[in-house]
């Protein structure tokens, strides 16, 4: 969702609230206050919001598939992923859990994991930390340390 839909949708939340608590009993269909009618308008907006930002993403993420993810995880982390998706990091998450991906360092091939231990290694020797060493192959830490510890 675009941040001015996002803080629109703030306002929006925030002015419903504001004219309920104007509302001093149960709201009856034919209400004649005109808050009401506000109410609903203002209830119709925040829908097309909520709406407009599903289908967004919706639409971006039917555009990739399990096996691009896949392919892409290999040398890219979960947030440079999103970013090239368009779409944000609990939006991946759900699509990660849609389609049975739990962990990328599952599909590392053999290559990338034995160039991946021989660099950490020796990154690691010269002072690197080992998270900064997994970002770049977005990974956890905890990975790439029980990696190093299997020996290059």
């Amino acid at each position: 969702m675009k941040v001015e839909n996002k803080i629109e949708q703030r306002q929006l939340i925030t002015q419903i609230g504001d004219l309920f608590d104007k509302h001093t009993q149960y709201v009856a269909e034919d209400c004649s206050c005109g808050i009401c009618k506000k109410v609903e308008a203002l209830g119709r907006r925040l829908a097309e919001l909520e709406e407009y930002s599903s289908d967004a993403v919706r639409l971006k993420a039917r555009e990739y598939t399990r096996d691009e993810f896949i392919e892409m995880s290999q040398t890219m982390t979960d947030e440079a992923i999103a970013a090239e998706w368009g779409i944000s990091i609990s939006q991946l998450a759900e699509f990660k859990r849609v389609h049975n991906l739990k962990s990328v360092s599952k599909y590392i091939s053999v290559e990338v994991r034995n160039q991946m231990k021989q660099e950490a290694t020796a990154r690691k020797a010269k002072g690197d930390l080992v998270r900064d060493i997994a970002a770049e192959y977005g990974v956890s830490a905890n990975y790439l340390s029980k990696l190093m510890a299997q020996g290059a």
